[in-house]
């Protein structure tokens, strides 16, 4: 089965480059887009069941999930200003006892304003635009424990903000005038948060992801 979703995407990877390759791109000057992304943050993902002596326990640490959307606008067809709001080290401990349940979620979300630059000038109007990023802001930690026994319910919630940014590059490939597909990698880091979120006080680590996106207006005439 891994072998068989490896192939599948490999080829579909290879048709989506080859219909990138002989697309009408344009100029992006002027241009909006909206974002969806996906990807692994950090490479850590642990799952767990476990059913004894009348418990039942899901644990999820997902330090390695990331998921986000993003507006851009480009201002020249060298440079695309971008806000981005994204979902990194999401973490869920659930029990089920005779006479108790908990519930723990550790969610990480930072908000980041930015900049991407396109290079060489060579591949402006084509379908191919490489580019390094950067963007800086708030990042929100927010802890969630919440108990309910047969005699009490107990509830607390942690928030935390600091501030973070993140430094990358990537590849847009422009799929036709409405549509887009990028591949992007990078390092996301912020200062410590002041109580840990989840026993961590920072989230920080490498990401690589994967976008879909929509392009609005008509550009620079």
């Amino acid at each position: 089965m891994p072998k068989s979703f490896g192939k599948l995407l490999l080829t579909s990877v290879l048709l989506l480059f080859m219909l990138a390759s002989v697309a009408n791109a344009g100029f992006l000057e002027k241009r909006t887009r909206i974002e969806l992304k996906g990807g692994i943050w950090d490479q850590k993902t642990d799952v767990a069941y476990t059913v004894s002596g009348g418990t039942v326990e899901t644990n999820y640490g997902g330090e390695g999930a990331m998921g986000g959307i993003a507006v851009s606008h480009w201002v020249r067809e060298n440079l695309a200003l971008a806000i981005s709001v994204n979902g990194l080290g999401v973490s869920v401990d659930n029990r089920v006892a005779a006479g108790s349940v908990y519930s723990h979620t550790v969610t990480v979300a930072p908000i980041l304003f930015g900049a991407r630059y396109y290079f060489p000038n060579s591949t402006f109007g084509s379908s191919w635009r490489p580019y390094i990023t950067a963007s800086v802001g708030p990042v929100i930690g927010y802890e969630s424990i919440e108990e309910v026994t047969s005699s009490a319910v107990t509830h607390n919630e942690t928030t935390e903000t600091t501030f973070g940014g993140h430094i990358g590059a990537g590849l847009d490939l422009q799929l036709s005038r409405l549509f887009m597909l990028g591949f992007s990698g990078g390092y996301f880091a912020h200062s410590d948060f002041d109580r840990p979120i989840g026993d961590k006080k920072n989230f920080n680590g490498p990401e690589f992801g994967i976008s879909f996106s929509i392009l609005l207006g008509k550009g620079a005439n």
